[in-house]
């Protein structure tokens, strides 16, 4: 019969749509370097698979912070320590001019954090959803 063969498939493509939607991800992978490159083509294939997926591995986490279907915890952390960083820094460089010049970065460095925060939030949860509707 027909059986979940289909269901299976349809299953394998989602999973990978979703670990495909990778959001800007810093990924960076070392070049080989080899003493000696005249080997067998086995040997030659064991030692650069073997380098990259090492290398891989020590960079998944760049991978998975910026991941939409979990909301590109990266871009919202940046996002929000772009907000709070500006609602100190504007205030302050505002104090060593004036009491106006305090207000008006005061006023400048709290409209960024609320923009900030509320856009990197609105955007991880879009992309959370959209995950779930996939």
């Amino acid at each position: 019969g027909s059986g979940g063969g289909g269901n299976t498939l349809q299953q394998y493509l989602k999973m990978g749509r979703i670990l495909a939607s990778i959001d800007a991800a810093p990924l960076k992978l070392n070049g080989l370097v080899m003493d000696n490159p005249f080997t067998t083509r086995s040997e030659l294939l064991e030692q650069v698979s073997r380098h990259y997926v090492s290398a891989g591995v020590r960079e998944w986490h760049k991978m998975l912070g910026s991941a939409e279907f979990l909301g590109s915890p990266i871009t919202l952390f940046s996002n929000v320590g772009t907000g709070v960083y500006d609602f100190f820094h504007e205030p302050a460089l505002g104090w060593d001019v004036s009491p106006k010049d305090f207000g008006i970065g005061l006023k400048k460095g709290s409209k960024s954090l609320v923009k900030k925060s509320v856009y990197g939030v609105s955007n991880t949860t879009a992309k959370i959803a959209g995950t779930i509707g996939t």
